[in-house]
């Protein structure tokens, strides 16, 4: 695997494990919703992940930058 693809997986790994905590509680919880994309901001590309649990009205948001060097 490229370096840069191995350091995007690994960003990507630590976006999701970020969220292991609030997913446990939020489980059962028929409104939870949730995405990863990469986005360019300021011509730099950042990983971002976010969780909704829409039931219980919270939202929770992680950004990890995604640079070449890993």
């Amino acid at each position: 695997m490229p370096r840069e693809l191995a350091h995007r997986a690994r960003v990507v790994t630590e976006l999701l494990r970020s969220f292991e905590t609030y997913f446990a509680e939020h489980r059962e919880c028929d409104g939870l919703v949730g995405s990863i994309a990469e986005v360019t901001q300021n011509e730099l590309p950042w990983g971002v992940a976010w969780i909704e649990c829409v039931e219980c009205g919270v939202r929770w948001e992680q950004r990890r930058a995604v640079d070449a060097g890993g």
